[in-house]
């Protein structure tokens, strides 16, 4: 079977601004299948196409076997792994590493009863979840690449799970970053977001691109 292909190229070179990141959502679970020479040439590819980091990178393992105390161990070794995979094939970051759900695996080793979805968030079930993003954190200040939490996927205001977790990461000292479409979720949550991404259809109209902007 053959194909006509006809090219036009045009007589000028998008230039990439500096202060920009272009991010890629990656299959990273796949790769584990994958040699590390075929991870490589998939993410040099990436870096061709002008992408400098990744989202939904692996952040690493936790172990919250001595939670009641308050203390947590916290393994990165998957995210800098790939992280410097990522600086090896010219993907500098920041990445993304969506890393939720501590909260009711807290809750449930500490034996509190409570709604997290719909309750305020009792002392003990917060102070645990800083201390992951603590850990975190703390294991990750050498690592290759800056990294950003990524909790809930697209909230809205109305979800008090996804708001009071990134309040508590953030308290932790991890950078914070949502996508989302309802700006009631950026008026509740916007002082524990570093990076807030707007989905296409909240800036798509003139007035809502506005208020986000401003907001």
């Amino acid at each position: 079977l053959e194909l006509p292909l006809d090219v036009e190229v045009l007589p000028f070179a998008l230039r990439k601004p500096d202060d920009k990141f272009w991010l890629l959502y990656a299959d990273a679970g796949r790769w584990r299948n994958m040699s590390d020479e075929q991870v490589l040439d998939e993410l040099k590819d990436f870096a061709r196409h002008g992408v400098t980091g990744l989202v939904e990178m692996p952040l690493g393992s936790v172990d919250l076997s001595e939670i009641k105390d308050g203390k947590v161990k916290f393994d990165p070794s998957a995210y800098n792994k790939l992280a410097a995979q990522c600086i090896e094939a010219g993907l500098p970051g920041p990445h993304v590493c969506s890393y939720g759900g501590m909260a009711p695996r807290i809750r449930d080793i500490l034996g509190v009863q409570t709604d997290l979805n719909t309750d305020v968030w009792p002392e003990e079930i917060k102070r645990g979840v800083e201390a992951v993003s603590r850990a975190a954190c703390e294991a990750t200040k050498d690592a290759p690449a800056t990294w950003y939490f990524y909790g809930v996927d697209e909230p809205g205001g109305d979800n008090t799970y996804a708001i009071q977790e990134y309040q508590a990461w953030h308290a932790g000292g991890a950078n914070t970053y949502a996508t989302f479409y309802r700006l009631d979720f950026l008026e509740k949550a916007s002082e524990y977001l570093d990076a807030p991404c707007f989905v296409t259809g909240l800036v798509a109209a003139e007035g809502t691109a506005r208020r986000a902007r401003e907001a």
